[in-house]
């Protein structure tokens, strides 16, 4: 039984269901808070962190899996139970990451100045 918390619900499921879990999916209202994470564009945690979700201790997809994710806050209950009934191989429920410390690249420039600021300036010999 997988623990029913969490805002993120994440599913280990068959490639080849796909396409049937993600009608499902579509026709429970669930769409447009879903992504498929594939092995096969990078790393599944790091996609998983990169959309905002903290990625669970015992995550492992396997072979020929992929994950999907629903970002489901008040409904992860029901996102559960669809993708266990839909086939699912594994079931985890997460919270969101923390947002990413912001990286400053490059010097911060100074307050801007008009020309005229620049032309009432003494000019240096």
């Amino acid at each position: 039984m997988v623990e029913r918390t969490g805002e993120i619900v994440i599913a280990a499921v068959e490639r080849a269901q796909l396409s049937s879990l993600l009608t499902a999916i579509h026709r429970s209202g669930f769409g447009h808070l879903t992504r498929v994470l594939d092995p096969d564009r990078g790393d599944v945690a790091g996609q998983a962190r990169r959309a905002g979700a903290g990625v669970p201790d015992d995550f492992v997809l396997g072979d020929q899996r992929v994950a999907v994710m629903i970002s489901a806050a008040a409904r992860t209950p029901a996102a559960t139970q669809l993708l266990e009934r839909q086939g699912a191989s594994r079931v985890w429920t997460t919270e969101r990451a923390h947002a990413p410390v912001p990286l400053s690249i490059g010097k911060l420039s100074g307050p801007n100045r008009s020309r005229r600021d620049h032309a009432s300036e003494p000019v240096a010999d």
